[in-house]
């Protein structure tokens, strides 16, 4: 609403905010004006803070599509020891694994399982992405070739399995 309120004043600037502001104290609320009032004088952080927790751990390959099921078993069983290896290296826990698929014409299938437990156990994680990506090969509509698939773990609350024409994360 801010935002249209500014557009149809022709208010484009900081500066035409100071100029228009005699106005601006009469429509905005008094927060919203406050704050503006703050931008014209340069009031404010300018510092960005973000969370520095990693969130995932993933990997991810392209290869030539395919609908061979082995090959895309053989594929997920790789992806998954690469990234069940960079979770115990990172003394991470998963919890869910995401299947992230994404076929030759480019669409992209996102399936999840939650874990009964957080786990760094290479069995349960590849078991859980595999079951993902075969419940998906074993599907009635037929499911083009793959060409990326990639997996990815969620550091200590999910861990993600991403299937891009064969993705896996835990």
């Amino acid at each position: 609403m801010t935002a249209l309120h500014l557009e149809s004043l022709h208010i484009e600037t900081v500066n035409d905010i100071y100029l228009k502001r005699g106005i601006l104290k009469l429509i905005e609320y008094p927060t919203t004006f406050d704050f503006l009032m703050r931008v014209c004088n340069g009031c404010g952080s300018t510092a960005i803070e973000h969370d520095d927790i990693q969130k995932s751990v993933g990997h991810e390959t392209t290869f030539n599509s395919t609908s061979d099921s082995s090959q895309l078993i053989s594929l997920c069983h790789n992806l998954a020891k690469e990234t069940v290896d960079e979770i115990i290296s990172d003394r991470i826990l998963c919890k869910r694994v995401t299947l992230k698929i994404k076929t030759v014409n480019f669409e992209i299938l996102t399936r999840s399982k939650t874990l009964s437990s957080y786990t760094d156990t290479l069995s349960v994680i590849t078991n859980a992405a595999v079951a993902l990506l075969k419940h998906e090969l074993d599907q009635e509509l037929e499911l083009p070739a793959l060409r990326l698939m990639g997996k990815e773990s969620n550091l200590m609350i999910e861990f993600r399995s991403y299937y891009r024409v064969l993705s896996f994360s835990p």
